[in-house]
């Protein structure tokens, strides 16, 4: 079952192959739902968008690395909105559901390897309902753009490795400062994470409540012709949450990380990481040809050579 939203795909897993849909055929009624965020604004990687597509539509909605986009039609009211209205819908088709929250607009080469892990971790969730894990990428460099976050005390164990309680994180750190995380052991933050649907829905409750609080609204219009309406109506009047800032940020006690095993994992959040992960595909996307246009238009954006008005400075 698919459940489209303006700023988040909610998706019940596993796929809906038929010969898949057979073999599970005796699974429990509560299942895990993939979450997928569609609501960033991609302003890093404004330029090379204007530059290559002539406007200056979010990274997600754009055909960078293939012929079609990730995900199409936004509306943007941040990752705590996004993350807890899904919550809120997941709840009226499965109220003890596991929930594995993804980012849109990160690149994972060794998918098999990574969706192992996830299915490593959502077993511990379902071990430890009170717990929210979140995913940590092996750094390969002291990255200054990206958001870190430092593994603490051990709480728990999965095949892959400990899970850790969270004791911090540190966002977009000076350079100096990223090496420091990374000589400590921190992690790259990947922002995904799993959970059961309760704490989920609490945290929501405890941290956001002014969102939970409208959500709880749409209720009573369930199953009504003005179910619709009343889930634009009120999404449309949602505020801006951010769910790192008003949630992980402060680190509840039931917080953990779990290092993913060794692979490729890149936020596609810069002109450079796009065109680095675009060179590596054994098909390069349409807009990479060898042409000597677009090679000029490679090279002014990976050099700076650009202002936000679309002049050069």
């Amino acid at each position: 079952m698919m459940v489209k939203t303006g700023a988040v795909a909610i998706e019940a897993l596993p796929e809906r192959n038929p010969r898949v849909r057979q073999a599970l055929h005796a699974v429990p009624a509560s299942k895990t739902w993939a979450v997928v965020l569609a609501g960033g604004e991609g302003a890093r990687l404004r330029p090379l968008v204007r530059r290559l597509f002539g406007n200056e539509r979010p990274k997600q909605y754009v055909p960078l690395l293939g012929p079609s986009s990730l995900l199409r039609q936004p509306e943007n009211r941040g990752t705590g909105t996004a993350i807890v209205y899904a919550a809120h819908m997941i709840r009226r088709l499965d109220p003890e559901a596991t929930v594995a929250v993804f980012p849109s607009d990160h690149y994972i080469r060794e998918e098999e390897t990574f969706l192992a892990h996830v299915a490593e971790v959502v077993r511990f969730v379902e071990r430890h309902p009170e717990r929210l894990i979140l995913l940590g990428a092996r750094p390969t460099s002291p990255e200054p753009e990206y958001g870190w976050v430092g593994p603490g005390a051990i709480v728990g164990e999965i095949s892959d490795g400990p899970i850790r309680r969270v004791q911090g994180f540190l966002e977009k750190p000076e350079p100096d400062n990223a090496q420091r995380c990374m000589t400590a052991g921190w992690l790259w933050n990947t922002f995904a994470f799993v959970t059961t649907l309760p704490t989920l829905l609490g945290a929501g409750h405890e941290f956001l409540p002014d969102v939970d609080d409208r959500l709880n609204l749409i209720g009573a219009f369930s199953g009504s012709r003005h179910e619709g309406w009343a889930v634009r109506q009120a999404y449309s009047l949602l505020p801006k949450t951010d769910f790192s800032r008003g949630v992980l940020e402060r680190c509840p006690g039931w917080l953990g990380v779990s290092r993913l095993p060794g692979l490729t994992w890149s936020d596609l959040g810069t002109p450079r990481r796009v065109i680095g992960i675009a060179n590596s595909l054994p098909v390069r996307p349409m807009w990479m040809g060898a042409g000597r246009k677009t090679a000029d238009i490679l090279a002014s954006v990976l050099q700076g050579r650009f202002a936000e008005s679309g002049k050069r400075p």
